[in-house]
């Protein structure tokens, strides 16, 4: 078999298991393996993706009297209560003066703590872009601006409208995947199910139920009557494994489930070792149960012999095209309420210094109001928490919130001020890529002067 044509083989074996209850597994990541690195101390990264498009403008707003006017104009009967907002103290003074949205007392605080950074007006870019630019239709711009889709896909690869959706956290997997030699589990792990971002040439990430690990029905463990249906499933697995006249793809298939299943009873026996943790998470909160389960999976590290680990969690709701007002709050409460018992959970055990939190969402919302809330934007803020960031700051440059004003292409939609590149480098660079890792993770970087925004601490 060619290389290629082995290549396009392994391919479609992972995607041929990425959808089963179990998930899939690490594939043949060893072959790409960047060379052996000296990655002594536990690191991992958290993606919390907000899914359909953050109103952040009424998450962190201007608290200065002119500034405040100014998005007082734009946002009309959207706009937070000046008297409400709970005002920060940005470590770097000329960022200017902010308050976070009421709902988000807990953000407010791990701010105050030094625990978390805002990073200002990002999104997808593939070069810097002005108002003029735009206007002028003078440089590249990412393909279908707008679309929760196209812009998720920016978001979740920094590659817009290639053909093959390969995720940076996946290539950024397959760059350091010596580093996990020692572990059968992939070093990407999604709590919310397939997503692009973790995707890689070889490799998708395992999938882990945010109450557990899943399994097969009717073939696991849950009653006596599964005892025979398993023996049997168990003995086919192991006859088309050893089989020295069956079809390639068949054996393949085998090894990769046998594989998912070892992987997945490692794992549940190894949580269900565990002590609980102490940490309260919020009750009745799918994102709260996805960031506890990740806690649980990052406490048994050591078990599964994990250096480097990317995990992935979602939150829907954010398209907040109608009932702002009613809606946007709670989803701001249940993400500051989240991210808060994450931050004690990490803290209690022991890793608040090695595991970095960071948001994303498809875009920004307009400025304006449509007249019961908001429509698909551009940039928007993002924040970054743990004991690792340098927090207690707002990086990159606020955008000017008025119509018609500089960073506004239309209708309130703003250009972003910081690419999407430039941001997950950052991380992937703290996370031990290099810089020629860097390059070839991230191709588009090079367009841009400042490859390292400096919110993370070495």
């Amino acid at each position: 078999m060619t290389g290629t044509s082995r290549r396009e083989f392994l391919r479609c074996c992972a995607v041929a298991l990425g959808g089963t209850a179990l998930g899939s597994l690490n594939l043949m990541q060893e072959a790409l393996a960047a060379g052996p690195g000296s990655f002594s101390e536990y690191r991992a990264l958290v993606c919390v993706f907000l899914f359909g498009g953050n109103d952040s403008f009424n998450m962190l707003v201007p608290t200065s009297t002119a500034e405040y006017a100014q998005y007082l104009d734009a946002r009309a009967a959207l706009a937070v209560p000046q008297q409400n907002l709970l005002p920060i103290t940005p470590t770097s003074p000329q960022t200017g003066s902010y308050g976070f949205n009421p709902a988000c007392s807990e953000l407010h605080d791990l701010f105050g703590q030094n625990r978390l950074a805002v990073l200002a007006n990002v999104g997808p870019l593939i070069v810097p872009t002005t108002r003029a630019d735009w206007l002028a239709k003078s440089v590249p711009l990412p393909p279908q601006l707008f679309s929760h889709s196209d812009q998720q896909e920016h978001w979740q690869t920094s590659l817009p409208g290639q053909n093959e959706k390969i995720g940076w956290a996946g290539r950024v997997a397959e760059q350091l995947s010596s580093v996990n030699s020692g572990s059968s589990i992939s070093m990407n792990i999604s709590i919310d199910g397939f997503n692009v971002l973790q995707r890689g040439t070889l490799g998708l990430p395992f999938n882990v139920g945010r109450n557990g690990i899943e399994s097969l029905t009717g073939i696991n463990d849950s009653n006596s009557r599964n005892t025979r249906r398993m023996d049997a499933f168990l003995e086919l697995l192991n006859e088309s494994v050893n089989s020295t006249t069956n079809h390639l793809f068949e054996r393949e298939f085998a090894r990769v489930q046998q594989g998912t299943r070892e992987n997945a009873v490692l794992l549940s026996d190894a949580l269900a070792a565990q002590p609980a943790l102490q940490t309260t998470f919020p009750a009745d909160s799918r994102l709260a149960e996805q960031l506890e389960m990740v806690a649980r999976l990052i406490s048994i590290r050591d078990i599964v012999g994990a250096k480097r680990q990317i995990f992935f969690v979602g939150m829907g709701g954010w398209d907040t095209h109608g009932n702002q007002q009613g809606r946007h709050p709670g989803l701001l409460e249940q993400l500051s309420q989240g991210l808060f018992a994450f931050d004690a959970a990490l803290t209690e055990l022991g890793v608040s210094d090695r595991v970095t939190t960071f948001s994303n969402s498809d875009f920004g919302r307009t400025l304006t109001s449509n007249g019961d809330g908001t429509d698909h934007g551009w940039g928007g803020h993002s924040v970054v928490m743990g004991g690792c960031v340098a927090g207690g700051d707002i990086y990159g440059s606020m955008p000017t919130l008025e119509i018609g004003g500089p960073d506004d292409t239309r209708s309130g939609r703003l250009i972003p001020t910081t690419a999407v590149d430039q941001y997950a480098a950052t991380l992937a660079k703290w996370y031990g890529c290099d810089s020629g890792q860097l390059a070839t993770i991230f191709p588009n970087l090079s367009n841009f002067s400042t490859p390292d925004l400096g919110f993370m601490i070495p």
